[in-house]
């Protein structure tokens, strides 16, 4: 049960990088976060897809784009350096 859940972790992070790679755009979009959480329930949950559908994209909170944005700069800092 565990490996299977952790196989599906992996799947759907893949999907959701996948994603955002695609769209090429910020992760503060509130579209582009529903449709992955969307792709993650599809993984985790199928059933329940219709669950998230109801979900509105809504103004992300501030603290919410600052994470965004912290692990940007890490992320980006860290591929910088390896690239040095």
């Amino acid at each position: 049960m565990v490996n299977s859940l952790l196989k599906a972790g992996t799947h759907a992070s893949y999907i959701v990088v996948y994603n955002i790679a695609e769209k090429n755009k910020a992760l503060s979009d509130e579209e582009l976060v529903k449709q992955c959480m969307l792709h993650v329930s599809d993984v985790f949950c199928p059933g329940k897809k219709s669950n998230f559908e109801l979900i509105r994209p809504t103004r992300l909170s501030r603290k919410m784009v600052i994470r965004f944005e912290t692990i940007d700069k890490n992320l980006t800092s860290q591929l910088e350096s390896k690239n040095d």
